[in-house]
């Protein structure tokens, strides 16, 4: 009964920051979406960060995980298959990503278009930022290798980071179905790929 009782609590959670957002969601509304009392979803979860981070935390923290794990791959490749495979080595991990996010679609659904007033409501400025620093990276990598690449400003890279980001769960933000995912982020792609190597006189 309890684990029953729990599987209702966050159905209906999901179901309510769905069709109101972190901040419109009650959780009077809830308990009684689950047909329980509101004293026992708090028996549960301490407060409404605390059930709107059980709902998207695994799918959350996994691709978080897997985003740093295709960094530091790529960062300890030897510098010659950096800049070889720089395009390569981004699509594939991209993609990955891509489904991942696919396979736990609403919970990234509740991140980047519900989360407002949550904890999760910048969730995606840590990989902004993780970009920033991979991409400052790659540079010291080109210049010691010999290229002469474009001196980029700080705000262009930030800016460059951050649009790249938004792009991507621009897929979520849409609704796309994952056909027309895949197609548009093999677009995006060869668009950012086109733009660093004439950046980095890669060509």
């Amino acid at each position: 009964m309890p684990e029953r009782t729990q599987t209702a609590i966050l159905n209906a959670g999901k179901n309510e920051f769905l069709s109101k957002g972190y901040s419109g969601a009650s959780m009077r509304n809830i308990a009684a979406a689950a047909g329980v009392t509101t004293g026992a979803v708090y028996g549960y979860y301490s407060d409404k960060n605390a059930l709107f981070a059980a709902l998207v935390e695994p799918a959350s923290e996994k691709f978080t995980e897997r985003f740093k794990e295709a960094l530091y791959s790529f960062s300890v490749l030897p510098a010659k298959r950096q800049i070889g495979e720089m395009g390569t080595y981004s699509g594939d991990a991209l993609k990955e990503l891509l489904n991942h996010i696919y396979e736990n679609f609403d919970e990234f659904y509740l991140i980047i278009c519900c989360s407002e007033g949550s904890n999760y409501e910048n969730y995606v400025r840590k990989f902004v930022e993780a970009e920033i620093e991979a991409t400052l990276e790659f540079m010291e990598v080109m210049k010691q290798n010999g290229h002469e690449i474009t001196s980029l400003s700080m705000n262009m890279i930030q800016i460059l980071s951050a649009s790249f980001f938004s792009e991507i769960f621009e897929t979520v933000v849409r609704r796309m179905d994952k056909e027309e995912a895949d197609i548009y982020v093999d677009q995006l792609l060869l668009f950012h790929a086109a733009g660093w190597k004439t950046l980095f006189k890669m060509d």
